[in-house]
């Protein structure tokens, strides 16, 4: 499977949030990283990252916690359809793994605005605020 450099974008939809994620955690050597609470760090991380971002690209999409559940259901279906379409991971009861290589990765950012910079930025946001996340890199 190739991955074909698309046009330079200026927009940046939910879709390619999720993909970016995927994307900047596999490419800082992370295989898995616990399902629990995932949805609401990444929404945190997404706080702390929007202005990066914005300084760019115009956001498609917005992320909240929801007020009473405290959780981010569209968040969750984001990664869900990443993982499943583009075959980039796959889900345990536990935790989210990675389908693809650290090279692999490289390919995606080619694909998605921003660029390399901007998703291990994310990414790293992401492993700042997830007390779950993997210890366990890929050598």
């Amino acid at each position: 499977m190739s991955i074909s450099k698309l046009p330079e974008r200026t927009t940046i939809h939910l879709a390619d949030f999720a993909t970016g994620i995927i994307a900047g955690l596999a490419f800082l050597g992370y295989r898995s990283i616990a399902v629990k609470e995932l949805d609401v760090h990444i929404v945190y991380a997404y706080r702390d990252w929007v202005e990066e971002a914005e300084q760019n690209f115009k956001l498609r999409f917005w992320l909240t916690t929801h007020e009473i559940h405290n959780d981010a259901p569209e968040v969750r279906r984001a990664i869900r359809d990443a993982v499943y379409i583009s075959d980039l991971g796959f889900f345990t009861d536990v935790a989210l793994g990675f389908n693809i290589s650290q090279d692999f990765a490289y390919r995606y950012f080619e694909t998605l605005p921003g660029g390399e910079e901007l998703w291990v930025s994310l990414a790293k946001k992401i492993v700042q605020y997830h007390p779950y996340v993997s210890r366990s890199v890929m050598s």
